[in-house]
């Protein structure tokens, strides 16, 4: 069990986010790609959502996605900046055995798998085709353009980096009363992690919390069916003794229905300030836990460095 706290595993709450943009070729911006293989042909669309990719060193920090060829072509191995890792610099590879593969690619989407093929996102690839697409790291997304299952060669492979300031000129911060946060999905059960106190501003009024507003369904490393998360607000008097206040959602599992619909991947929750179900303690903050089952080998271990935004919005 381990119980985790402050960057990397949750960023600061902050007022502003930026609107979900796909940023086109890299030529029209201040990032360089190299690839291989079949994504000369079909490179990554690059997607942001937030400023969080300006940590680090911009400038020579690496993102690298590696497929290896199978019936359904998979991915092995993804690189990212370091500081979402450990906090360190430099780029940090995370790979998974063949036999558990960070995702497959696929015609539904599942908690294993990634849809190419017949996605339902609302979100739309450079090809003009819905894309479904993954976080590499807080409000950095990458989606696939092709539609095939097994393209791909093994070690083909599609990298960037000089993620710089200039791919924010002219995008509008989103400033609408809502305040974001991103943290990592708890790997093994009765994992949690706690997000950093809730601004003042709005931790004493009633609100609406959104889990998963960005949709980014978190891989698993196996088929077992227990992943049930659960958010708890909890209070403190003097920002160091904790107590729960309220479980906000219970133990909630992603289900993989098996068509591609997966159901549970977006929360929401109400908290009432002047509820008689707590104490309004000066100080708030949310937990995040990974319910354990009774039986251990019903839980399943999610591949790490997988973040989730949440969404506080104050009424």
């Amino acid at each position: 069990m381990a119980d985790n706290s402050g960057f990397p595993y949750c960023t600061k709450w902050k007022n502003y986010r930026y609107p979900l943009t796909r940023l086109g070729e890299a030529s029209q911006y201040t990032y360089s790609v190299t690839d291989t293989g079949y994504f000369d042909t079909a490179p990554l669309d690059i997607w942001i959502s937030d400023d969080y990719f300006l940590m680090g060193n911009p400038d020579s920090d690496i993102y690298k996605v590696v497929m290896t060829a199978a019936t359904n072509d998979a991915c092995l191995s993804i690189t990212r900046p370091s500081v979402f890792v450990d906090g360190s610099t430099g780029s940090t590879e995370i790979t998974a055995g063949g036999g558990n593969p960070l995702f497959k690619l696929s015609t539904t989407e599942s908690l294993n798998n990634f849809d190419v093929v017949s996605s339902l996102a609302n979100t739309i690839s450079s090809t003009g085709n819905p894309q479904t697409l993954y976080t590499i790291a807080p409000g950095l997304h990458f989606g696939f353009t092709h539609t095939s299952i097994s393209p791909f060669t093994t070690g083909d492979y599609f990298s960037w980096t000089k993620m710089q300031s200039g791919i924010l000129d002219g995008l509008g911060k989103v400033m609408d009363g809502t305040y974001t946060c991103w943290y990592k999905v708890p790997l093994e059960s009765a994992d949690t992690v706690v997000t950093e106190i809730i601004p003042n501003g709005i931790a004493n009024k009633s609100m609406n919390i959104m889990w998963n507003a960005n949709r980014h369904i978190p891989k698993r490393s196996a088929t077992s069916t227990n992943n049930g998360q659960s958010i708890i607000l909890q209070g403190s008097v003097d920002k160091t003794n904790w107590v729960d206040v309220v479980k906000l959602i219970d133990d909630i599992d992603m289900i993989d229905t098996g068509s591609g619909d997966v159901q549970n991947y977006m929360q929401q929750a109400q908290w009432d300030s002047n509820a008689l179900d707590g104490d309004d303690f000066p100080y708030k903050r949310l937990k995040f836990e990974f319910e354990a089952s009774g039986d251990p080998n019903d839980d399943v271990d999610f591949h790490p460095h997988q973040f989730i935004q949440v969404n506080i919005t104050p009424n």
